[in-house]
């Protein structure tokens, strides 16, 4: 919508306006830069709140601060009256009961949801929070600001409290008069003066017409790869900068920077909500993943996450995950989507030892459809690599699942898991190798005790040997201890299509002779029989 109050400009106030905007250009970006600390310094487990802060944004305290400023001619403005401050936001909490309610949240892109409330001081990060006043077993409440006209979705919700944001005035009134543009300023400068919030020096605060310098957020994220990689750039997560009820995000680039383009005025919180669109990484089944970093002003977040904690362990699940869905260059399906009718694909990271595993279901659930655990059953650290691989593996599963759903579920003999576990081996291994330079296992010297005994015979290289040119038989003198694989140059696409609506080796074998002549049926046949009699 236009703003006709634009129209009422004249030169002088042009001018101005112009010198204002000049002399803040150096404001607008951030240089600092803080080096990448060796370590991150940050604690695991819940969030632990301090106190209650005295909200300054609420229309009573906002109404004080202007009464405070009448009478003051360097600050007040005669354009502006007390009965402009009236309720612009609200702050408020929403408890969801199901997934559908969780889904008709995570879908309202207006909402910039947190875990834990926005009026309190954070005495420790952490990598989750849960209201102890709830029950572990289920969802927390949700925190945000909503527009005051906000149409609020069918689940329990409280208002906490009526806000008037300074900042929606500013955005109406900016190109009118500077001097009113100055005066939301000063009003905010004063009612977080009066709630003392205000984290300035006294002998700033008394200075003439003194203004909070404008700055942006900016930074870089990077995580330690204990597996040959070194420090890499975590690409594509989303890091949130937030000062009271302002918030803003931006997603990591290919280097791992991110840049929030938005002015703030004071500090702000940094924070990673380990989410995208299509899926959330939780702390466990119900606790949304968090790296709670600093609160800073004017400075440059820059986070190396090193090895050791959960926050690694996010970090490398989110790295697999967003190759699978947002740089898929295999010609194969991504995971699940999420869209109204279906539902926000959730990653459990737990904090114990197990076997990572994908919940076959008819349905989306409340709980995660994959977990990845920080051990294996026998209590050794997983390695990145290995987090990778195995959050690869279970993504694979999701993505065969959304395939052909009443195929997948219909696991009838020990011939449907080989195809099952065998394609996703195969997918794991095609992306490893595009990462490390090969995979943790060595699928190509596998001999068929090892698959009967290790891999339980149903993880096959199969898929694996339908796409190299590795005759693993002739590369062991031709021993039978060894498959005999001489076929090559299908592709994971091709395979993938293949794969549609089959429960058998056989089916699958006879899908792709018949639509792809790419090796002689004799050596798919000679191939595939490796496999069918394990």
């Amino acid at each position: 919508m236009i703003n006709m109050k634009f129209f009422k400009l004249n030169t002088g106030v042009l001018l101005a306006l112009l010198l204002a905007i000049s002399s803040c250009q150096e404001d607008d970006i951030l240089t600092e830069s803080i080096p990448i600390p060796k370590k991150s310094q940050f604690e695991e487990g819940m969030i632990k709140l301090g106190k209650k802060l005295e909200n300054p944004y609420t229309v009573e305290n906002m109404r004080k601060a202007y009464q405070n400023l009448s009478g003051n001619p360097q600050l007040e403005s005669e354009n502006i009256s007390e009965s402009e401050i009236e309720v612009t936001h609200l702050y408020v909490r929403f408890l969801p009961q199901s997934e559908e309610d969780y889904a008709l949240l995570s879908n309202d892109t207006t909402l910039q949801l947190f875990d834990y409330p926005l009026d309190y001081e954070i005495e420790e990060g952490g990598t989750y929070y849960h209201d102890p006043e709830l029950p572990d077993s289920g969802y927390t409440w949700k925190y945000c600001a909503v527009e005051k006209d906000h149409d609020f979705p069918d689940l329990e919700y409280e208002i906490i409290e009526e806000l008037f944001l300074p900042e929606s005035m500013q955005d109406e009134t900016f190109l009118e008069s500077i001097d009113d543009w100055s005066f939301w300023d000063d009003l905010e400068i004063e009612a977080l003066k009066i709630t003392g919030n205000l984290d300035e020096p006294e002998d700033a605060v008394r200075k003439s017409r003194w203004r909070r310098k404008k700055w942006k957020p900016s930074g870089r994220i990077t995580v330690d790869d204990d597996s040959g990689l070194g420090r890499v750039p975590v690409v594509g997560c989303k890091v949130r900068a937030y000062s009271w009820f302002t918030i803003k995000s931006d997603l990591t680039n290919g280097s791992g920077y991110f840049y929030i383009n938005r002015n703030f005025k004071g500090h702000v919180n940094y924070s990673i909500k380990w989410e995208r669109v299509d899926y959330d990484i939780r702390s466990g089944n119900w606790g949304q993943a968090y790296y709670n970093g600093p609160r800073y002003k004017q400075k440059a977040w820059n986070l190396n996450i090193g090895k050791g904690g959960l926050s690694w362990v996010y970090a490398h699940v989110h790295r697999a995950a967003f190759r699978y869905w947002y740089n898929n260059t295999y010609g194969i399906k991504t995971p699940p989507k999420n869209r109204v009718w279906k539902r926000k694909v959730k990653i459990g990271v737990m904090d114990k030892g197990g076997t990572p595993f994908f919940r076959r279901s008819n349905r989306w659930t409340t709980f995660p459809i994959i977990k990845i655990y920080r051990k294996w059953s026998n209590g050794t650290i997983l390695s990145s690599q290995d987090i990778y691989e195995s959050t690869i593996h279970e993504l694979a599963h999701a993505s065969h699942w959304a395939l052909d759903k009443s195929t997948f579920l219909k696991i009838i003999s020990k011939d449907h898991l080989i195809v099952i576990e065998s394609w996703a081996v195969g997918v794991e291994h095609v992306f490893a190798t595009d990462v490390y330079g090969t995979s943790i296992h060595d699928w190509n010297n596998l001999t068929f005790a090892d698959i009967n005994g290790h891999y339980k015979s149903i993880y096959t290289p199969l898929v694996i040997d339908l796409i190299d040119n590795i005759n693993q038989r002739a590369t062991n003198r031709n021993s039978k201890d060894y498959p005999i694989d001489r076929v090559n140059g299908f592709t994971l696409g091709q395979i993938e299509d293949a794969l549609e609506k089959v429960v058998t080796l056989k089916e699958w074998r006879d899908n792709l002779k018949s639509r792809y002549n790419i090796s002689t049926d004799k050596r798919i046949d000679e191939l595939f029989e490796n496999y069918i009699n394990l």
